[in-house]
């Protein structure tokens, strides 16, 4: 049995913390209200269960009380209204009310350091950043910017542990550096790059409170004058609030870095966003408004760049997501048919192939189409290369759900998975108490 404190004092939020852990899979009690808060308790009781996103479900003795965001800029001060109406009616007063703020370069700050990389509209930071290293011609900084390369490609090859381990060896070597008061812009803009990746993959293995205090950091430690950056920040925080189940909250962050985005005219990154947003209220259960925005983040960039340019794969395998969620598994199946069809087209992006691949899998084996549901795990596993990495985990898990459902035996796939999953997480962790759980249904 797990206790679940929810310090919310809204019903309807209340009501949808419960239903996020009914829906997967857990028996919840609502034992009592002490004080302002109830205290939930939750046992996992559903047998067979696919794990296809490991972010979406979190299982914490006690969930802290997320604390309030110290809101001292413009940007941070957008009313919290619901997505729907800030598109409709507000996002453009919105856009026009901080133009000129934005360009006064106001700013979450608590000292003197300040984060800005020249630049027109360039959101590719590798691009920015890598000329401006060489042109410095500094060893120290060259270093660092090899240690944030390499820890950015374990990164992308799935290779958490390694890349959480370089990413703390970079982030300690600057603060020893900022002690020393040795640091400089671009050594700043370093260390933000390596605080957000390392706290996206700390959310990743479910140590949502230290990814939260990393994003954190880089709005109080730094002047953030890069608004583009900041909103990258935002995203981050975005993402980490969704997967705390904290819905509302991921939807402000989203649409204050979309906000930002919409006064540089960034179109990719507003049709991304969008898209951000309309998964998360596909998670709220409003598909209504999920699929609407889903669509209207394709329409928005559609017209501006290739049909088969990676950036549709992505928009396409959003909105198989939010079909997903609504469990429309063939309209999902039609959709993540389309993002695999445009991302096998670019070799780099492995990983997000083998994404699609899964929630393709995960949406045959819903329609009972076992046999096919195994021949897409299979090929997911084929292209991993990286192994002991979650994804092979959690794939391991989906295949042997397929195989048992076909009467065949997968004690291996599950011991695998399970193994792996040891290697991040406690045994207490939903990934691995549903991996434990579909073992005993193979005995």
């Amino acid at each position: 049995m797990n206790e679940v404190e929810i310090s919310s004092k809204n019903d309807t939020e209340i009501l949808r913390i419960i239903n996020d852990y009914i829906k997967q899979g857990y028996q919840v009690f609502l034992q009592k209200r002490c004080t302002d808060k109830f205290l939930m308790q939750t046992e996992y009781i559903t047998p067979g269960v696919l794990d296809v996103d490991n972010s979406q479900v979190v299982i914490q003795n006690t969930l802290e009380e997320e604390e309030e965001q110290q809101k001292v800029s413009e940007i941070s001060k957008i009313e919290k209204k619901q997505f729907e109406q800030s598109r409709d009616c507000s996002i453009n007063d919105q856009c026009e009310k901080l133009a000129e703020t934005i360009q006064k370069q106001h700013c979450l700050f608590s000292r003197d350091s300040l984060v800005f990389i020249p630049r027109q509209t360039i959101t590719d930071f590798n691009k920015i950043l890598s000329p401006q290293v060489k042109e410095q011609n500094d060893e120290t900084l060259m270093n660092l910017y090899q240690m944030l390369q390499k820890g950015i490609a374990n990164e992308q090859e799935g290779q958490v542990e390694s890349a959480i381990k370089q990413f703390t060896e970079l982030i300690q070597e600057i603060e020893q550096m900022v002690e020393d008061l040795q640091t400089s812009n671009l050594i700043n803009v370093i260390y933000v790059e390596a605080l957000l990746i390392l706290g996206l993959l700390q959310s990743r293995i479910s140590q949502y409170q230290q990814g939260k205090k990393n994003f954190e950091k880089c709005l109080r430690l730094f002047i953030i004058k890069d608004q583009i950056l900041l909103a990258k920040i935002y995203l981050r925080v975005g993402q980490n609030c969704q997967q705390l189940f904290s819905y509302q909250k991921a939807i402000d962050y989203y649409v204050q870095a979309l906000v930002i985005y919409e006064i540089y005219q960034l179109k990719i990154e507003i049709s991304l966003t969008i898209s951000y947003i309309g998964i998360v209220y596909a998670h709220l259960g409003n598909h209504d408004l999920a699929i609407k925005l889903g669509m209207k983040a394709i329409e928005e960039i559609k017209k501006i760049i290739k049909q088969d340019s990676f950036i549709m794969g992505q928009l396409y395998h959003a909105v198989g997501e939010i079909h997903y969620f609504h469990h429309d598994f063939e309209d999902a199946i039609e959709y993540f048919d389309a993002a695999y069809d445009i991302k096998v087209q670019y070799p780099k992006e492995r990983l997000s192939q083998i994404l699609t691949i899964n929630y393709l899998g995960s949406s045959c084996y819903h329609l009972g189409e076992y046999k096919k549901a195994q021949e897409l795990y299979e090929i997911s596993l084929s292209q991993i290369t990286e192994k002991s990495t979650l994804i092979e985990a959690q794939i391991l898990n989906n295949l042997a759900m397929t195989k048992i459902a076909q009467n065949i035996n997968a004690k291996n796939d599950l011991d695998r998975a399970i193994s792996i999953y040891l290697i991040y997480f406690s045994e207490t962790h939903p990934s691995v108490r549903r991996a434990l759980r579909n073992l005993k249904l193979q005995k």
